[in-house]
């Protein structure tokens, strides 16, 4: 999948979830009514949103899980335990 390149306002949460070894997070915002935006949250465990993900083919939860088993358990011996 190409990405376009983030927004200015994306390239700096990337920059602070990078500075704070934050690997997974749903960051939220609303926007007033001159534009401004107002971050108001940083969910560790995000809402996810499987309308946009199925939209831009990805599965969200999927992922998640694919690098909870990769970091998790990196020195044992994986198995599948259902199918």
């Amino acid at each position: 999948m190409i990405l376009a390149v983030p927004s200015p306002l994306v390239q700096r949460y990337i920059r602070l979830c990078n500075k704070e070894g934050i690997e997974i997070a749903g960051i939220e915002y609303v926007r007033d009514a001159w534009g401004h935006r107002y971050t108001y949250d940083i969910n560790g465990t995000t809402n996810y949103n499987q309308t946009l993900g199925a939209r831009i083919g990805v599965d969200g939860m999927g992922e998640v899980a694919r690098y909870l088993r990769r970091t998790a358990t990196p020195a044992r011996r994986r198995r599948r335990i259902a199918s």
